[in-house]
């Protein structure tokens, strides 16, 4: 089978499109396999498809937990790898161009592409700084354009399916860029002729992304933001669920306790909304001042679309910040950058 696929590896998530199909998202952590038991998994779904709702107008395939082998290791990836093993967040480029990256982009490629062997097209993202340091894309090339061979395990260690995927061609963008393809030729099309702005609250970075009429990348001045993303509150909400209710969680757990609102507190869950919004309120503030300190003249955009899983938790604070008719929340904000990749991957180049 010929596959074209837009494959979006984050720091926070891994997600990935291709035209017409539904596109998938999981969280990007790897660890070593480690068995377990039939019944140990049993109530644990691998994959969940979400309906369309207020933020996204499709649905979305959640994959949980994915076990794997490539190339002579075993793996288990996803909201499973934080569970049952020893993973942990990092910006590292292990996280992108080097083994944890590579690991992420063939698992996702494979529990597309299904049993037997393929072929592929593939456009790939890496983060601002990342895609402009010297190397990093000419390596990342190498290390997805490729043929990659992905047996899916069973939690048992079973081997469920083989993939075998040859990747002929590959693309690597800058991924905030995607966003950018994404609203102005599926949403806006009136913004090919303008200077815009993309501001990607990813997990653990904030990406800002210029682009100059004709969806022109600017990447002068377009970077990424280490450490000023979705963590920057999640460490404050963390300390304040230990503080105001002796809850003591790991930073990788309070991802799901914010978008639920909810924690479990010595058997019983609570509502901790109060906690998430407090939270944001004060730090939305703080993280606009850093990031207007690398974007002196964000006035000149006419117009800043906010994306990435971060926008749409944060838009209720976020968007006082700016005039009204400059900010805007990006359609299908915490996929769009894959959108965009999938729909250049079904293009001609």
């Amino acid at each position: 089978m010929n596959l074209t696929l837009g494959n979006d590896i984050g720091f926070g998530n891994s997600k990935r499109y291709s035209l017409g199909s539904i596109p998938a998202i999981m969280r990007s952590y790897v660890g070593a396999f480690r068995e377990q038991s039939v019944a140990a998994g049993a109530n644990d779904s691998p994959i969940t498809v979400l309906p369309p709702d207020e933020h996204t107008n499709m649905s979305i395939k959640q994959i949980n937990r994915m076990a794997i082998e490539y190339e002579g290791k075993r793996y288990v990836l996803g909201q499973g790898a934080v569970d049952v093993s020893d993973a942990q967040n990092t910006t590292d480029k292990n996280r992108t161009i080097e083994e944890e990256g590579i690991v992420l982009f063939a698992a996702m490629l494979a529990q597309f592409a299904g049993e037997g062997e393929h072929t592929a097209k593939i456009v790939a993202g890496l983060p601002g700084f990342h895609y402009r340091s010297k190397g990093m894309r000419e390596k990342y090339h190498e290390g997805i354009c490729k043929t990659h061979k992905v047996k899916i395990l069973h939690p048992t260690g079973a081997e469920i399916f083989e993939s075998v995927i040859d990747v002929t061609k590959s693309m690597i963008l800058p991924q905030h860029y995607a966003t950018g393809y994404h609203i102005a030729t599926q949403h806006k099309t009136d913004l090919q002729g303008k200077r815009f702005g993309i501001l990607d609250w990813g997990q653990y970075t904030v990406g800002l992304t210029w682009i100059d009429p004709g969806i022109s990348y600017n990447e002068t001045k377009s970077t990424s933001i280490s450490d000023w993303g979705m963590i920057h509150p999640f460490r404050e909400i963390r300390n304040r669920l230990a503080q105001e209710l002796n809850i003591d969680v790991q930073i990788e757990h309070v991802d799901p306790i914010a978008k639920s609102r909810k924690a479990m507190s010595y058997g019983k869950m609570i509502d901790v909304g109060h906690i998430i919004d407090e939270v944001y309120q004060e730090m939305v503030p703080v993280i606009l001042s850093k990031i207007k300190s690398e974007w002196t003249d964000m006035w000149r955009l006419e117009a800043i679309y906010h994306t990435g899983g971060g926008a749409d938790p944060l838009s209720p604070f976020l968007m006082p910040q700016f005039p009204d008719e400059q900010a805007h929340i990006a359609p299908n904000a915490p996929i769009a950058n894959a959108l965009g990749m999938g729909e250049l991957a079904a293009g001609d180049w």
